[in-house]
């Protein structure tokens, strides 16, 4: 999921919470490239254990 996609729902949803919607990006910012690495990180784990023949 793109940040501002992901953002934009965050701010739609709660209108006037300025403050939050700071800090939710930051930890977005913080969160989001590691879901990417870790949904990376699970897709060559499975490849690899395909390859071995598991």
């Amino acid at each position: 999921m793109r940040l501002f996609s992901f953002m934009t729902r965050i701010i739609d949803q709660n209108p006037g919470e300025n403050e939050f919607h700071q800090a939710f990006q930051e930890v977005a910012e913080t969160i989001i490239p590691l879901l990417r690495i870790s949904r990376i990180t699970r897709k060559l784990k499975s490849w690899t254990v395909r390859e071995m023949g598991a």
